[in-house]
């Protein structure tokens, strides 16, 4: 990236929702920290209750890129349908539970329908246990989320270009947009992952 000190001033908020939190989501909380100010909020308790501390810490931070791994993905994407939606800067999600038909995941949902109202990118492997492949890709086409799949020996590099890309994103729409030197979203060569559905 041409200009990671103003990525800095953007706030990541990564949710750490309870047994289901695993390498993926350590991942994610170590790339966050990486590339700016990160918060991780540890969530347990009801749908409600971990809903409305993730809705008051948004509030806090407007713009905050909201980063989450199967539940905590589920969860952010609930952020669509309450007044905070409009303090989202992002989200990035991988591998979100089926919570409408995982056992014991069902007071979670339902997932939203239509169009989420920040821009959202979704990262899963092809197989992954938390939700079928073919229903990801037809839920992310109904948010008009951008969908990634990941499928390397090692993630990172991939969902560092992703986070950074929505980091920039807030940057521009905070900021206005950079004016001077190579573009940013050119900064890293090669595509940032195996398959692009949008």
């Amino acid at each position: 990236m041409t200009d990671d000190a103003g990525l800095r001033g953007v706030r990541t908020l990564i949710l750490d929702a309870g047994p289901h939190a695993s390498s993926s989501g350590r991942l994610i909380r170590h790339l966050a920290a990486e590339e700016g100010d990160a918060r991780v909020l540890r969530l347990s308790g009801t749908h409600e209750d971990m809903l409305s501390r993730v809705c008051r810490a948004v509030t806090t931070t407007p713009g905050v890129v909201v980063c989450g791994h199967n539940l905590g993905a589920a969860l952010a994407l609930h952020l669509a349908d309450r007044p905070v939606a409009e303090a989202v800067g992002g989200l990035l999600l991988l591998a979100p539970a089926d919570v409408e038909q995982r056992p014991g995941l069902e007071d979670h949902g339902p997932l939203p329908r239509g169009p989420l109202p920040f821009p959202t990118i979704i990262a899963a492997r092809p197989g992954d246990p938390w939700m079928d492949a073919a229903r990801l890709k037809r839920l992310a086409l109904c948010w008009c989320a951008e969908r990634v799949e990941l499928g390397g020996d090692d993630d990172r590099p991939v969902l560092r270009r992703l986070l950074r890309r929505l980091l920039l994103r807030v940057r521009v729409e905070r900021d206005g947009p950079v004016t001077s030197g190579r573009p940013p979203l050119m900064a890293e060569d090669g595509p940032p992952a195996l398959g692009w559905l949008m």
